[in-house]
């Protein structure tokens, strides 16, 4: 697969300090200096002559009303937060909360950058995996109300048992119903560990990404680990929800990359010389586990959900920063969905290859449309276009027994009508996606 190395210098952030008054002072609407105090110039006495005396008539006192008892005052005590239900999940199922972050100053804690919920079944065996966006207010027991990536800092500040992810995986409990078996913390080193034990990872992005002097394109770039953490860090132009998609981007391209070298099949035997890059509470026995379902992974049976996504979710400012509510009936479908059973669909999914053509002069644009047909759980790959001047993506059905579930879920995916799905001949797939003019590679 063709992929680009990103070499693009990445510029440090500069900040500018600018106090008030010399703002103002520059505006000419203030002044840093203090003013000086005005004398008052003495003015002339007036000569008044003397008052007459007028006689005065005693007035009997008039005696004050008693005074009257203030009504009492009741505080009206406000409502006791209530958790949310607990979400069904399938039997045997393992939930495990990851955070990638990174210590901050003496005293300040964990500073987080991605939090995770992931579900391990091992009876499929499959993997869903949860994105929890760090802005959402959250209900921390014991605590009170806070964005969701300030609890480890909080929780290790405050001495709460179990320490900063003791406190997350308890929030996360009480205001997803997600029960949490084990936990996971990565330092920006262990993640960066990671990417280097890999030779780097490959990954699709979709849209335009921007910090400091740096900006990247669409396309699919072979990322080391330095650039793999800009990545994961940029803020980029649509703000919390596209800094999701690009952290669910790099955990697939970890996870593809594991899969090529074979090593999800060799966990237990990297975890002596590699466990240093994290912290976690996993026996030795449990690890072995984790090792023998990541051999037995199918991609279609690996599942990521970005909680929020698509929901216009209500923002307000708490403590200095931006952050967002997420009402329980908004998304309790979303994690409902994500912590449940397979969709049945998935595997239907994973029957029917599709092969992906770029029919338009810009590069890349198969292997973007690939990237996404893999992350709904499909199997797809790249071919060779007959020629570059399709004007508009059209879905070509191959197969003589098509599905109508699937043929709908792929037009879904790319916004195709009825007139841009088409029936043709030829080909070892099943269908065959042609990428046109008119493809927009970032969804936003």
């Amino acid at each position: 697969m063709k992929t680009r190395t990103l070499s693009t210098a990445i510029s440090a952030k500069v900040v500018f300090a600018i106090l008030l008054c010399a703002s103002l002072a520059a505006v000419g609407l203030a002044s840093c200096q203090a003013a000086p105090t005005p004398t008052v110039a003495p003015s002339a006495t007036p000569t008044e002559p003397e008052p007459t005396p007028i006689p005065s008539t005693p007035i009997p006192p008039t005696e004050a009303p008693a005074p009257t008892d203030a009504p009492e005052r009741t505080a009206t005590p406000e409502p006791e937060p209530t958790a949310a239900p607990e979400v069904d999940t399938p039997a045997g199922a393992v939930n495990i909360l990851v955070v990638v972050g990174q210590r901050g100053a003496e005293g300040s804690g964990w500073q987080i950058d991605a939090i995770d919920s992931n579900s391990i079944r091992p009876d499929v065996p499959a993997v869903s995996s949860l994105s929890l966006p760090g802005d959402l207010v959250v209900v921390a027991p014991g605590i009170g109300e806070a964005a969701l990536d300030e609890l480890d800092a909080i929780g290790e500040r405050e001495g709460v048992e179990g320490g900063g992810m003791g406190l997350l995986a308890e929030a996360v409990r009480f205001n997803f119903g997600v029960r949490v078996d084990h936990v996971m913390r990565f330092s920006h080193t262990g993640f960066m560990g990671l990417v280097d034990l890999l030779n780097g990872v490959e990954v699709a992005v979709d849209c335009p990404a921007t910090d400091g002097g740096t900006t990247l394109q669409p396309g699919v770039y072979l990322m080391d680990a330095e650039q793999a953490l800009w990545y994961m860090q940029a803020p980029g132009p649509d703000g919390p929800l596209t800094a999701q998609e690009r952290q669910r981007r790099l955990g697939e391209a970890i996870w593809r990359g594991m899969e090529e070298q074979g090593r999800l099949a060799n966990l237990a035997n990297l975890w002596e010389p590699f466990g240093y890059l994290l912290e976690t509470d996993f026996s030795d026995a449990e690890v072995e586990l984790l090792s023998e379902l990541g051999a037995q992974l199918a991609p279609h049976n690996v599942r990521f959900t970005l909680l929020g996504e698509g929901l216009a979710l209500p923002t307000e400012e708490l403590n200095g920063r931006q952050v967002r509510r997420a009402p329980w009936d908004m998304i309790e479908t979303q994690i409902a969905e994500a912590m449940g059973p397979e969709p049945e669909e998935r595997g239907l999914y994973g029957a029917h290859e599709i092969e992906v053509w770029n029919g338009t002069q810009t590069a890349e644009l198969d292997q973007l449309a690939a990237a996404r047909l893999h992350q709904a759980g499909f199997a797809a790959a790249v071919g060779r276009a007959d020629r570059r001047a399709y004007t508009q993506t059209q879905l070509v059905v191959l197969t003589k027994d098509p599905s109508d579930d699937v043929t709908a879920a792929i037009a879904a995916l790319f916004g195709l009508s009825d007139e841009q799905i088409v029936a043709g001949t030829g080909g070892g797939a099943d269908y065959r996606l042609i990428v046109g003019a008119d493809y927009q590679p970032c969804p936003k």
